[in-house]
């Protein structure tokens, strides 16, 4: 009896542990390969959030947004990470975090963009994670 125990301890360990290792080991699938659930331009999604964060937040948050708009800044951190910020009528911007693998080549302040990322939220400016240039 004590035997069939310590063996069925031993594969709900060996289970858990190869459980684990694949959920650390997993790979993020590029929102490049998901399907857009919202599109809009920048000022449409910041003035949304302007007049009703709470609604806007229940709507977009974790959602595959396309947003359209001009480039107001390019921020670039550590050489590897970049972030662009698309221009509104309003004070708040909406902000793109790149990819890892996005580059930013030939891009420049009032050029028209699309981009594609997941909504984070509403901090001062809307907030766009895992984002991939499409235009």
């Amino acid at each position: 009896m004590k035997k069939k125990l310590f063996i069925l301890i031993g594969l709900v360990i060996l289970a858990g542990a190869f459980y684990a290792y694949s959920e650390f080991n997993r790979t993020k699938k590029s929102v490049s390969t998901l399907e857009a659930k919202y599109k809009s331009t920048a000022a449409d999604l910041v003035s949304s959030f302007s007049k009703d964060e709470e609604g806007a937040t229940k709507k977009y948050a974790d959602a595959v947004i396309e947003v359209s708009g001009q480039i107001a800044l390019i921020d670039n951190q550590a050489d590897t990470l970049f972030t662009i910020y698309l221009e509104t009528n309003d004070l708040a911007k909406v902000a793109c975090e790149l990819e890892k693998n996005q580059t930013i080549n030939g891009l420049e302040v009032g050029q028209n963009v699309t981009v594609k990322g997941i909504c984070s939220g509403y901090l001062m400016d809307v907030i766009l994670v895992q984002s991939v240039l499409t235009k």
